[in-house]
């Protein structure tokens, strides 16, 4: 696997990275604009992360681009001039905007879009020449994307950016939706077209409510139980059967609240259930798409993550991995 270079550093700019994946990265963004079409971006010095919110707190997705997704990568955060020195850089942009800017390489399909007079809707691939790279200079600088396509074909972006009203990455604000990791209640990893076909079928129900039930005695362990227009039920039930879930683990909550969850004592039956607005939950299923696996935690709380995990190959062949992580709040 090729590792990202450190290009000669320009004390001028924060940010400026470069990468051949260029349809990956469209795709990616493009599954959580569902969400929103505005984002915040955090800059670090591991990689990317875009979140959005759907306005409501009660839908987040973070995208993660790890810096090895890139063939170089620069991050000099002391250009802010902060008082502090900081470990990221953060700032708002309009995903939907980014979105248009990379669909001129990257059509519906991950391919380019004619420019040579074919017909419309006639794509060409996306040649192993092609790079993108982004640059941007600091607070109050715009992010600039530049699209090249061999010698002779290249687009300049220019995207607006804003301040962050967000605390960055890894950071909570008031709004964000947090997973207590310590007080995880259940964890399932499956394949992610599995889950995303029952989603699927959980739309042409018209499913209102989606809940998520694990047994850790089953003999029904895992099940995803649908609530339709006219309170009409549907109950999808998984084996706890590694073809099936890779991963199954049922937790109980202490009696003191300061502890962590622990496993079920042997022959004691742990029941978890949680309900979403299934509106909510179907804007995951592009990025299941784009993934070969998926996580789901819940927490104590009801909190739920859904991480898509997608395995990215390069024109070299070299695999690397990006992570989509959906947040959901359980209904009150």
């Amino acid at each position: 696997m090729t590792e990202p270079q450190e290009e000669e550093i320009d004390e001028t700019i924060v940010f400026s990275a470069s990468t051949t994946v260029i349809s990956h990265i469209h795709k990616a963004l493009k599954s959580i604009a569902l969400v929103s079409g505005q984002a915040s971006l955090t800059i670090t010095a591991e990689g990317l992360q875009f979140s959005v919110d759907d306005g409501s707190h009660a839908c987040q997705a973070h995208l993660f681009f790890k810096r090895d997704l890139f063939s170089s990568y620069q991050f000099n955060p002391a250009v802010n001039d902060d008082e502090e020195e900081s470990w990221f850089v953060t700032t708002r942009l309009s995903l939907a905007s980014l979105n248009e800017c990379l669909h001129i390489f990257a059509g519906p399909s991950g391919n380019r879009a004619a420019t040579d007079g074919s017909a419309a809707g006639d794509f060409h691939e996306i040649r192993a020449t092609s790079t993108c790279r982004f640059v941007y200079k600091g607070r109050g600088s715009s992010l600039i994307v530049y699209l090249r396509e061999g010698r002779n074909l290249s687009t300049k972006c220019q995207l607006s950016t804003f301040e962050s009203t967000g605390a960055g990455f890894d950071e909570l604000d008031e709004n964000s939706i947090e997973l207590v990791k310590e007080k995880l209640v259940q964890h399932v990893i499956l394949k992610a077209n599995l889950l995303e076909g029952h989603f699927k079928e959980l739309d042409d129900l018209k499913t209102e409510v989606v809940s998520f039930i694990g047994s850790s005695m089953g003999p029904q362990y895992f099940n995803i139980k649908s609530i339709g227009q006219n309170k009409n039920e549907s109950t999808f039930s998984f084996p706890n059967d590694k073809s099936v879930l890779e991963t199954f683990v049922i937790l109980k909550e202490s009696d003191n609240a300061d502890e962590p969850t622990a496993l079920p004592e042997p022959g004691e039956n742990v029941i978890v259930s949680h309900s979403y607005q299934f509106e909510s939950i179907r804007k995951c299923r592009p990025a299941l798409e784009l993934a070969d696996r998926a996580s789901i935690r819940c927490d104590h709380n009801g909190t739920m993550s859904i991480q898509c995990m997608c395995k990215v190959s390069d024109a070299e062949g070299d695999a690397r991995r990006s992570f989509i992580d959906f947040r959901f709040r359980a209904r009150e």
